[in-house]
């Protein structure tokens, strides 16, 4: 009776074993290339509508659900993001670029690194000289186009216009 016990107990082990490699298999994915976790993700699902974590592979979403069922999509070059709470919405990205406003931030001076008032009128001065005589301000009014130019308040700083 003992070794029948033994015996049985051995296949059961075994049988086990055995099964390990099929569920094994049964749980590998082929890995994303982007892993969100610990967030809360809204699905658009009426059925889910949040979820804790998701799967993406290239440009789409191949799996969404919690931290642990999504754990198997990670892989060795898998980039994975903890949103440590924080919400994700699923949307697209729109450059949202006025074509013509970008053009003309091209032919304006780009006035974002100037340390003083002299840089500005250098810049403005240069930028006349390229264009030449009679090709107007390209838009803005420059003083004198207008009425006569406004004098400074302060010696040093832009006049004001009245």
């Amino acid at each position: 009776m003992r070794n029948t016990s033994r015996r049985a107990s051995g296949l059961a082990v075994l049988a086990v074993l055995a099964l390990l490699p099929v569920a094994r298999a049964q749980t590998q994915v082929e890995p994303a290339t982007l892993v969100l976790r610990n967030g809360r993700i809204a699905t658009v699902d009426d059925a889910k509508p949040q979820a804790q974590a998701l799967a993406a592979r290239g440009d789409t979403l191949v799996a969404v659900g919690t931290n642990e069922e999504i754990a198997p999509y990670v892989g060795p070059r898998t980039k994975v993001i903890d949103l440590q709470g924080r919400r994700a919405v699923p949307g697209f990205i729109e450059a949202h670029g006025h074509f013509t406003s970008v053009g003309d931030a091209r032919i304006v001076l780009n006035l974002t690194r100037v340390k003083n008032w002299d840089e500005i009128v250098a810049m403005v001065k240069e930028a006349a000289a390229r264009r030449g005589p009679g090709s107007g301000s390209g838009g803005a009014l420059a003083p004198g186009e207008v009425g006569p130019p406004a004098q400074p308040a302060v010696e040093g700083f832009p006049p004001t216009r009245r």
